[in-house]
């Protein structure tokens, strides 16, 4: 992920996966500008082809800027927290997610 560039025009980038926690300081304009370009490079990236990006507090505008709708702005961090305990409920209730939990398990 980019988050900008240094002085000398060299990229600063992030590797997300590994990351954890990322945490921007700066003026509030600076952070939202850096929040936005991130939201919107993760949701143009290919290895995010098959991702929602949800995002809070970074306006609505973002998810009409990509054709496929892969920006969701989400009005608190609660909504986000719920719709991934649902998707999780989903996922882990699919009768296909429970055969392959019990060819892992052997039984």
């Amino acid at each position: 992920m980019t988050l900008g560039a240094t002085e000398n025009g060299d990229l600063l980038l992030a590797d997300l996966l590994h990351t954890g926690t990322l945490l921007l300081e700066g003026t509030a304009d600076d952070v939202l500008a850096v929040g936005r370009a991130m939201a919107l490079e993760a949701g143009t990236c290919g290895w995010t082809d098959h991702t929602e990006i949800m995002t809070v507090s970074l306006g609505t505008r973002l998810a009409t800027l990509l054709p496929r709708g892969r920006v969701r702005p989400m009005p608190h961090v609660s909504a986000v927290v719920a719709d991934l305990g649902a998707l999780l409920l989903e996922v882990t209730s699919s009768p296909t997610t429970r055969a392959h939990r019990s060819r892992c398990r052997g039984s």
